[in-house]
């Protein structure tokens, strides 16, 4: 199987980034102009939005979490919890598709927002945490490439999890610091993570950096950003950079 991806590849993955991201603002924008607005409702029109725009999606759907919810890693809303965002609240938007064809390859990006008057301080510091986590490591990554030396995932796991250590957080990692993407969301070994200790990164291919908080029963944060490594070892991010959290 080849991995790398054609220039076409890319091509297509980019478009597939913007897509997102205008879905991602119409989704904000959904929630913003709905007062009562749920997790399954948004979710809904997100998956509207991938069908009028004709993106391929993988068998689990999109997740909108509000709240609490938010502190599950991979939490999918159904009928028996389907919180509603009420007056203020914490919001994750995790999205992710691709174009359709062999030259479809999957983007994904995570965004969070806030409804209310003013996000709580340890909401506002685990943001600036993971903000600063993920720009660790893609400065990281930057630094080697420039010499000339493709990292392990392991490497870039490694500048997030020493982060979250010294911020005493480390406990509330309980997601890998990204993976592959391609044919499918989650692709290809090696990802950004403890067990990739054998393979470099591989160039040409995209990979999500997207480091994540969670406190359990309490409130989840995470970011989310694509990337590849092209032939003059050059980070190329190809999806948009979350710099604050988005305020409804």
């Amino acid at each position: 199987m080849n991995v790398s991806w054609t220039e076409k590849q890319k091509e297509n993955h980019e478009k597939a980034a913007r897509i997102l991201e205008r879905i991602k603002d119409n989704a904000f924008n959904f929630i913003r102009k709905n007062k009562d607005i749920d997790e399954l409702t948004a979710r809904n029109f997100i998956v509207s939005e991938f069908e009028k725009n004709g993106l391929v999606r993988d068998k689990d759907p999109p997740i909108v979490a509000f709240h609490e919810n938010t502190g599950e890693v991979h939490y999918f809303a159904d009928e028996k919890r389907n919180k509603k965002l009420g007056d203020s609240g914490l919001i994750l938007l995790d999205i992710w598709a691709k174009l359709p064809g062999k030259n479809g390859m999957f983007a994904d990006i995570t965004w969070m927002g806030f409804k209310g008057n003013e996000i709580p301080k340890e909401i506002r510091e685990s943001w600036n945490f993971v903000k600063e986590a993920r720009e660790l490591a893609l400065d990281f990554l930057r630094n080697e490439l420039k010499n000339c030396r493709i990292p392990l995932g392991k490497e870039v796991d490694d500048i997030v999890r020493n982060f979250f250590k010294k911020k005493g957080v480390l406990e509330n990692f309980k997601h890998s610091t990204g993976h592959s993407l391609g044919e499918e969301v989650h692709w290809i070994y090696p990802y950004l993570d403890k067990r990739s200790v054998v393979m470099p990164l591989l160039k040409n291919m995209g990979y999500t950096i997207e480091p994540g908080l969670y406190f359990q029963e309490k409130y989840g944060i995470r970011s989310e950003v694509d990337f590849y490594i092209d032939d003059k070892n050059e980070l190329i991010i190809t999806s948009e950079i979350q710099r604050d959290i988005v305020r409804i």
